[in-house]
């Protein structure tokens, strides 16, 4: 059983691992557009920097969407689970479920964000060019 004098210490971890969390999510996001601006630098070197921009923008928002809604959804699908074991259960399934679901996520919203960004960026690139023309 929890001991009620240690409430206090649990509350800050948990307003530490929040914060954590955010950066860690924008430390993700910050890393997936460098990536792809990176690699779309080398491949298409003729490629302008609004699409390239798009494009990483894309990549990483899609990436980002799709890890925190599978931590979500994988968080409390593990805790519906593991409440069968009790409440120790129950946030074992609860991280274990987030860390799942969030790789699994991630791994969707990507695979979504490769294949939308050719046409993000091509549509981007137009409009800039009808703007600045």
């Amino acid at each position: 059983a929890l001991n009620p004098k240690d409430q206090p210490y649990l509350d800050k971890l948990g307003k530490v691992s929040k914060g954590l969390s955010k950066v860690a999510t924008w430390t993700g996001f910050i890393t997936t557009s460098v990536s792809s601006w990176q690699s779309d630098s080398q491949t298409y070197p003729a490629m302008g920097n609004v699409e390239k921009g798009a494009r990483a923008a894309t990549s990483a928002t899609a990436s980002t969407v799709g890890g925190l809604a599978g931590a979500k959804a994988g968080a409390a699908a593990g805790a519906a689970l593991g409440s069968f074991v009790g409440p120790v259960g129950t946030g074992v399934g609860a991280v274990a479920g987030g860390i799942i679901g969030g790789l699994a996520g991630g791994k969707a919203g990507a695979w979504f964000g490769d294949k939308t960004k050719g046409w993000v960026g091509e549509t981007a690139s137009g409009i800039w060019d009808k703007i600045t023309n």
